[in-house]
């Protein structure tokens, strides 16, 4: 479902952002 992969696209984002800023917003983690 076209759903799912946005969902696992924006976790993927989150995820690769967190790599490069340890100090990125939990805000975001939230919005997931």
């Amino acid at each position: 479902r076209g759903n799912d992969e946005s969902i696992r696209t924006e976790t993927c984002t989150t995820s690769f952002l967190r790599t490069y800023i340890p100090s990125f917003p939990r805000k975001w983690e939230s919005r997931t």
